[in-house]
């Protein structure tokens, strides 16, 4: 496994680790109140959530980049007839 697979995982992990953390904290030790504290630890694990699986898993298929620019594109020349 590569170094650069290792620490996607990690960064997942810690990602959901933060989420659940940010999330608990702000609403069950104190109700209906969201502290700055808990919200950069929320936002924080958003962004490694949103990293992480790409540093792990790579890049996406061809097929699936292939795909989207087929519909992209076809959406383009929908609006252009219109």
């Amino acid at each position: 496994m590569k170094v650069k697979n290792f620490a996607g995982m990690i960064m997942t992990f810690l990602g959901i680790t933060f989420m659940i953390y940010g999330f608990a904290t702000a609403f069950f030790y104190h109700p209906y109140k969201i502290y700055e504290d808990n919200a950069i630890i929320f936002i924080l694990g958003s962004y490694l959530i949103i990293a992480g699986p790409g540093f792990w898993i790579g890049e996406v298929p061809k097929e699936v980049v292939a795909r989207v620019r087929k519909e992209a594109l076809g959406a383009k020349e929908e609006v252009k007839k219109e």
